[in-house]
C-alpha cells in the first residue's frame, strides 16, 4: 500500500491513536517473527507454493490473499513463552470485562 495513513483519516480530523495502533501492529509482527518460522504449503509433489508478493485484495483497505502455510515454533522454549504470555494476557483482558 502506498499510502498507509489512509485508514486513520487526515488533516484535523485524523486518528489521534494511529501511533498506538501501527506500534500494537508491530509488536504484534515482530513477535509472531521471533517466535515462529512461517513455512509455505507443499503442494501434492512436495514442491513448496510461494504465493505471489502482488495477489492482493482490490478495494480501499488492501489485504494479501488468503495461502496456506505453517507456523513452526522456533525452538522448545518459544511454545512455553508463547503460551504464559497468552495466559497473562487472558488475565489481564479478564479484568476488563
Amino acid at each position: 500500500m502506498d499510502n498507509y495513513n489512509i485508514p486513520f483519516g487526515f488533516g484535523r480530523r485524523s486518528c489521534p491513536g494511529k501511533n498506538v495502533a501501527l506500534q500494537t501492529i508491530f509488536i504484534a509482527v515482530v513477535r509472531i517473527l521471533w517466535a515462529f518460522n512461517i513455512i509455505p504449503h507443499r503442494d501434492e509433489t512436495g514442491v513448496l507454493v510461494v504465493p505471489s508478493a502482488d495477489d492482493f485484495s482490490a478495494g480501499l483497505l488492501r489485504r494479501p490473499a488468503p495461502f496456506p502455510c505453517r507456523f513452526e515454533p522456533r525452538c522448545g522454549s518459544t511454545v512455553e513463552v508463547v503460551e504464559s504470555e497468552a495466559e497473562r494476557a487472558d488475565l489481564d483482558a479478564a479484568a476488563w470485562e
